[in-house]
């Protein structure tokens, strides 16, 4: 309620400052005039219930109906009837002071001076310059007919009579004052006109700058989001460059990479696709989520050269891009990744060769700016490069294994010729003598040598032929421990040893250690073999070059055929050498009789 009551009171507000004002004015006006009537008619009601003369009653009756008056104008202000109601209440303050002047004060009265400056005052405040002059002239009018009324005795307001001079002193201060604030509400309205339009340029200025301001806002909000999405590619660059150097499996890099490109890139759908050994086809090998799975074990794969972005992409070395795909002929639909809008196909060059290509599509028109782009083929030309490496890498682990093998075989070789020509060499240890090994071999070693793993077994005392007595090469009771004997992968032989039937068996440590000494002798014997091969091809080498020297060294055919069959023979350790020179004809010619007779041995 007293809110309400409150913006009862409170003058109205308009877009026209101007109305504005006036509204305030003429509220303040009407508000003051209200509570005074209502005053006048409260103390009037209660002098008539006293005295119930008909003074009061008029008195009464007149504080009633002005106070209805004013309530009813502060309304047509709230409806926004300003200068109409500022005009009516003019018109009606002056009105009643008139009647009242013609009734009772009269000219020579200082209220009526009083009252019509006010009411001047009021009209060039609420309807401007005009309508003060108006008012000056209807009340000077009023003045002078009062004025006429009074000295021709037709109106007797006062007991005493009016001179010109109040004629005057009532109209020469109004007519002043209606000149003077008619140019002083011009003036004013040329003020408050210049502020108005002050007020709209500077507020037109403050919406120009405010649009400013919020298109700079918009830029710099869009720039500062496009360098976070930068920055955030970048970063997913760095993080594939990252993965494709930690990771030795080639697949799962392209799985990882997939998955990583899509989700930092905020797109539909990426897949990377490989030529295969005919260059033909790009083979699908990797992709993310659930639709780049299903297309790899579909076995999805596209023609090179063939109507699709990566086809045309492999076929001509370059990236294509697709910023709707519903306007590009080129172009592979497929219902695993139907909702793609806009398809980037990136190729994966190294070294000039096209190794396949990316796919990153995008479920939005319009997805791939220029710098994004960009980044994806940074991360396309790094994949390239760790494709290339991991095949150069597989090369040359194929190319370390078949020198293995080949040096594998070269040393099977070699030890079974050494074997071959060296049979059951091998030492055994009786009592404090390091002898030979003669006779059978033992069970335990057989096994060792059949199983290629440590043999723990009891022996017994065998006997030979019956004597009674252990050969050398029988063992005693007691546990026996045999290890094979390698060089790399193959097994050159076996290491037994023998534990007295007193003693404990061998335990987990002891075989581990013979275990780990077994070892080095292996790599030490392939050591010696190779010292022992080298020394005999650097004694060949020196054989050779000795020959030489000695054939260098004759100066006629015979000395050089004796010395060359001479030194062939001892170098190479034969029993017979021949040399012979003849023409063709005479070697088919003696051929039969060579059949016959026996050659001469070197020397002869």
């Amino acid at each position: 309620m007293l809110i309400r009551i409150r913006n009862l009171l409170v003058a109205p507000e308009f877009e026209d400052e101007e109305k504005t004002r006036v509204s305030w004015l003429l509220t303040v006006v009407l508000l003051a005039l209200l509570a005074a009537s209502l005053l006048i008619t409260l103390a009037a009601a209660v002098y008539y219930a006293v005295r119930a003369d008909p003074e009061s009653q008029f008195t009464l009756l007149s504080g009633a109906v002005m106070t209805l008056v004013f309530a009813g104008l502060l309304f047509l202000v709230r409806l926004g009837l300003v200068r109409l109601v500022s005009a009516v209440f003019l018109t009606l303050i002056w009105v009643l002071i008139t009647v009242w002047i013609f009734t009772d004060s009269g000219i020579s009265s200082d209220s009526s001076t009083l009252v019509y400056a006010l009411i001047v005052v009021l009209a060039g405040l609420l309807l401007g310059g005009r309508s003060a002059i108006f008012f000056t002239v209807i009340s000077s009018l009023a003045t002078v007919g009062a004025y006429y009324a009074e000295a021709s005795e037709l109106l007797v307001v006062v007991d005493r009579s009016v001179s010109l001079a109040d004629v005057l002193f009532v109209i020469v201060p109004l007519v002043l004052m209606g000149v003077l604030l008619r140019y002083a509400v011009r003036g004013m309205s040329e003020a408050l006109e210049r502020a108005r339009r002050n007020e709209q340029a500077q507020a037109e200025a403050n919406r120009e700058l405010e649009l400013l301001r919020a298109s700079l806002e918009e830029r710099v909000t869009g720039r500062t989001r496009e360098l976070e999405s930068r920055s955030r590619q970048w970063q997913a660059a760095t993080e594939a460059s990252q993965v494709v150097t930690s990771i030795q499996n080639v697949e799962q890099m392209l799985w990882q990479v997939a998955e990583l490109v899509q989700e930092r890139f905020d797109l539909y759908h990426v897949g990377l696709m490989l030529l295969d050994s005919t260059g033909e086809w790009a083979v699908y090998r990797a992709g993310s989520g659930h639709s780049g799975r299903a297309l790899w074990e579909e076995g999805f794969r596209l023609k090179v050269g063939g109507s699709s972005m990566v086809g045309w992409c492999t076929a001509n070395a370059q990236a294509r891009i697709a910023q709707d795909i519903g306007t590009d002929p080129i172009h592979a639909h497929h219902e695993l990744v139907s909702r793609t809008r806009s398809e980037a196909a990136l190729p994966l060059i190294v070294r000039g060769q096209i190794l396949g290509a990316l796919s990153a599509q995008s479920d939005r028109t319009d997805a791939f700016e220029t710098a994004t782009v960009a980044v994806l083929q940074t991360m396309a030309d790094q994949l390239a490069v760790a494709l290339d490496n991991a095949r150069l890498y597989e090369e040359s682990q194929q190319a370390l294994e078949a020198t293995r093998r080949a040096y594998d075989q070269l040393s099977r070789q070699a030890w079974t010729e050494l074997l071959s020509a060296q049979p059951n060499l091998g030492y055994s240890l009786v009592g404090q003598s390091v002898v030979p090994v003669e006779g059978a071999w033992q069970p335990e070693m057989l096994e060792a040598v059949r199983s290629g793993e440590p043999v723990v077994q009891t022996v017994r005392p065998s006997f030979a032929g019956g004597s009674g007595k252990v050969s050398g090469d029988d063992a005693a009771a007691g546990a026996a421990l045999a290890l094979p004997l390698r060089v790399r992968s193959d097994v050159i032989g076996v290491l037994s040893l023998h534990k007295d039937s007193d003693k404990e068996g061998w335990a987990a440590a002891e075989i581990e250690l013979v275990q780990r000494l077994v070892e080095q002798v292996g790599t030490t014997l392939e050591s010696a073999r190779l010292f022992q091969e080298t020394q005999r091809r650097a004694a060949r080498e020196q054989a050779i070059r000795r020959v030489t020297e000695r054939m260098r060294g004759a100066v006629d055919v015979e000395a050089i055929l004796q010395n060359t069959v001479a030194e062939l023979a001892r170098a190479l350790g034969v029993p017979r050498a021949y040399i012979r020179l003849g023409t063709e004809s005479e070697l088919l010619g003696s051929s039969a009789q060579g059949a016959e007779s026996e050659p001469l041995p070197a020397g002869e």
